[in-house]
């Protein structure tokens, strides 16, 4: 059966400015809030009713936001791709400062930092790419680069899967839909890149994305 990956904020996001083509690359540091409407992560939470329903408020909001903001920076022009990522990076940040204001208000202290818990372990592979992750975890220059290589590898093989996938334009973002073959090859990908980043980790810091990700979250399948 195949599998639907709603991407909200895209990847990649083409756009013309200046009659010249501008790739961005978008939320690299943002952290992925649509988790919170995964029935597995509801769960795990034990979110009620009402807390479901503001939490689906605040993130259609948070969403059409930064779809106009982000047509508002093209309309105002853009002179390079510099400016643009730049300009894009520092909407997103802003924006998700405030959509996690409006969820600590709909979360208890305890859920909000659960779904921390939670969304790094979802997010796997791609939480290290963080800045606030790269801070805490305090890796050394040498563990750096070999991370660079990890996540440059990885970044490979998730385009390789994404270019031979299907995909569905939605509001606000794209699905990429993949097969039982691709989904393999997704997980094998993920779990190696983890393995080979964890390798890099000394003692106190296996304790410290340990204590980042909290315990096991069983992801459905």
């Amino acid at each position: 059966m195949l599998k639907k990956l709603f991407i909200t904020l895209a990847t990649v996001l083409a756009v013309t400015a200046c009659q010249a083509q501008i790739q961005l690359t978008i939320g690299g540091n943002a952290v992925n809030y649509q988790a919170l409407t995964r029935k597995d992560v509801a769960s795990d939470l034990a979110l009620e009713p009402g807390q479901q329903t503001k939490i689906a408020a605040a993130l259609k909001t948070h969403q059409e936001d930064v779809h106009e903001e982000i047509q508002s920076i093209f309309s105002g022009g853009v002179s390079s791709q510099e400016e643009a990522q730049k300009a894009v990076n520092d909407l997103i940040t802003r924006l998700d400062v405030e959509l996690r204001k409006k969820l600590s208000a709909i979360l208890t202290p305890d859920q909000l930092k659960r779904f921390d818990q939670i969304e790094l372990q979802i997010s796997a592979v791609r939480a290290f790419s963080r800045e606030n992750i790269a801070k805490a975890m305090d890796f050394s220059a040498d563990q750096k680069k070999k991370l660079d290589s990890i996540m440059e590898t990885y970044n490979q093989g998730m385009r390789a899967i994404n270019e031979n996938a299907q995909h569905e334009q939605v509001d606000g973002g794209f699905r990429v839909i993949l097969g039982p073959e691709d989904e393999k090859k997704l997980d094998q990908l993920r779990i190696k890149a983890l393995d080979d980043i964890k390798k890099l980790m000394t003692p106190e810091q296996k304790k410290k994305w340990d204590e980042l990700t909290g315990p096991e979250f069983k992801i459905s399948k």
